[in-house]
């Protein structure tokens, strides 16, 4: 499902920028009783740099839908992997895998 998940990144100097773009509905749980509706939405988003996990960020149910993160690194060399892995409350999630 790794169409999820868009990714820009830009050397600036010394610096990595990651624009990461999470396709996701990002429902809110509504009603009440009988009627309630659960909902549907990014809890935890992981950025790896080179095997190591650089970013770990938490969302709720208030996180509108498809969600752009933005993070800078400093990148110890020129070339390696990023891996960008999301997890939703119901259980799904995605992983992309590239080199920068």
């Amino acid at each position: 499902m790794t169409d999820s998940i868009r990714v820009r990144a830009e050397r600036l100097a010394d610096i990595l920028e990651l624009r990461i773009l999470i396709a996701h509905p990002m429902t809110v749980a509504t009603g009440e009783g009988a009627m309630r509706v659960a909902g549907h939405f990014i809890t935890r988003v992981d950025v790896e740099y080179g095997g190591e996990v650089v970013l770990v960020a938490h969302f709720e149910q208030g996180v509108a839908r498809n969600p752009l993160l933005v993070c800078r690194l400093r990148p110890a060399t020129q070339t390696d992997e990023i891996a960008i892995v999301w997890r939703d409350n119901l259980g799904e999630h995605d992983r992309l895998t590239m080199m920068v």
